[in-house]
């Protein structure tokens, strides 16, 4: 072992090639220098395997947070449409019986059941999209295991007294 093989195994750990090892054949600055390299170079490469694996979780929590904004995205965007045609039939309805577009009896009551239909309608979705935020909230639950058999044994044993208290 020389200087020179210090000098390019370390460049080999610097372009992150931890294959090669210092090896010292006698007991000298060189065989302590050299254990120093080899341990660096293993800490360096255990610590750099660690922040790729981090990095790959970050990754792919990223990508899910992405995933999940851009549902959040398509649904704002689908539920304004379901709500915007509705809003639009009261709307023109509305403007119809206000500037007397209709003035018979008979279809002025259309044109109010109409309104009517549009707002139930309305009404459904808004109910549906506060219970699915119900049940978004109730997805942070807290699941706890329980050992069902030993709920049963004590169950059983239970009632397997008191019908013996009948006998």
């Amino acid at each position: 072992l020389n200087i020179q093989s210090i000098k390019n195994i370390t460049k080999k750990i610097i372009n992150r090639d931890f294959s090669e090892k210092c090896k010292a054949n006698i007991f000298n600055e060189f065989y302590e220098l050299s254990g120093n390299i080899n341990e660096m170079a293993d800490v360096i490469h255990s610590q750099i395997d660690e922040i790729e694996k981090k990095n790959e979780i970050l990754r792919k929590d990223i990508e899910e947070k992405e995933r999940q904004e851009q549902i959040q995205k398509d649904f704002v965007s689908n539920v304004s449409h379901e709500l915007k045609t509705p809003i639009s039939i009261i709307s023109g309805y509305t403007e119809g019986i206000k500037y007397e577009l209709v003035t018979e009896k008979q279809d002025i009551i259309e044109y109010c059941d109409t309104i009517i239909n549009e707002c139930n309608r309305m009404t459904k979705i808004v109910k549906q999209l506060l219970d699915l935020s119900l049940l978004e909230n109730s997805s942070n639950l807290n699941i706890e295991h329980h050992n069902i058999s030993e709920m049963v044994k004590i169950i059983i044993s239970k009632y397997h007294v008191k019908n013996s208290d009948r006998d």
